[in-house]
């Protein structure tokens, strides 16, 4: 009877030390396991970082291994690793950014509120309360434009496009428009191609900075701002506004032709 309460401690012992052991198997293969899912996003982001989407753009591949110790997983090593990981990521983001290439622009926007030449209308007027410090202007006030865009500010400058959106009113005390503006261009080296202009527009300002918010054809995924700048009051119902673009598209984006009045590169 002894001996058989010996054997069953014995065998108790056995059964706990396997226990323990599974459990630190267990521990390893979870810690691995998280490891690997780590790597896995780290591979990911690395390749968005160097490629950035582009069919043209090379991607660069980065293998985290697991790392062991005497069989038992380091767990400082792997954080360097991703650490070290994390840091080339960084460092490559950059370049991303270097394969794009710039654009720079000048154009003019001739907006004609009234008579026969008229390319602006109000599609809401007087619905809000009286503007606090505009005098005849109301809140919400809207116009939609159609305007002819020229490689220069007079009207007989060269035809490059039309200027097609809105801006209101949208400021009960301060005396600024926000613009929602595509400019499809017509002529010259981007013929075919459009850009948006997208923010807000202070009516006495010298000049107001706009962002470009994408584009399309030669200027598929453009990004950048517009300087936005009164150039001349012809009339009472005639302005041009000078837009001074600059933007990028990526580098494997179809390049223009050359010989444009446009270009201010």
């Amino acid at each position: 009877e002894a001996s058989q309460r010996a054997a069953g401690a014995s065998w108790r012992e056995k059964e706990g030390a396997v226990g323990e052991i599974g459990g630190v198997r267990s521990g390893r293969e979870e810690r691995r396991s998280h490891v690997s899912l780590t790597a896995a996003h780290v591979r990911s982001a690395a390749a968005a970082a160097a490629g950035m989407g582009d069919s043209g753009g090379s991607v660069v591949s980065v293998d985290v291994e697991r790392i062991s110790f005497g069989g038992k997983l380091c767990k400082a090593a792997a954080s360097a690793r991703l650490l070290l990981l994390v840091a080339v990521i960084v460092l490559l983001l950059p370049s991303a950014d270097a394969r794009r290439r710039p654009v720079h622009l000048r154009l003019y926007m001739h907006d004609i509120i009234g008579g026969p030449e008229q390319t602006a209308i109000h599609l809401i007027r007087n619905a809000g309360p009286p503007h606090k410090s505009l005098k005849g202007a109301y809140f919400g006030d809207t116009m939609a434009i159609d305007d002819l865009v020229t490689d220069g500010p007079g009207i007989d400058s060269g035809s490059v496009g039309r200027a097609q959106g809105t801006y209101m009113l949208s400021s009960q005390h301060e005396e600024v428009l926000v613009a929602a503006v595509t400019v499809a261009l017509t002529d010259g080296p981007y013929s075919g191609s459009t850009f948006v202009i997208a923010g807000r527009v202070g009516i006495y300002d010298d000049k107001s900075e706009l962002a470009i918010v994408g584009g399309t054809g030669q200027l598929r995924r453009a990004a950048g701002y517009v300087l936005w700048r009164m150039a001349k009051v012809v009339s009472e119902v005639y302005i041009v506004v000078e837009l001074i673009v600059h933007m990028s598209v990526p580098a494997n984006a179809a390049a223009p032709s050359n010989g444009s009045s446009l270009a201010i590169e």
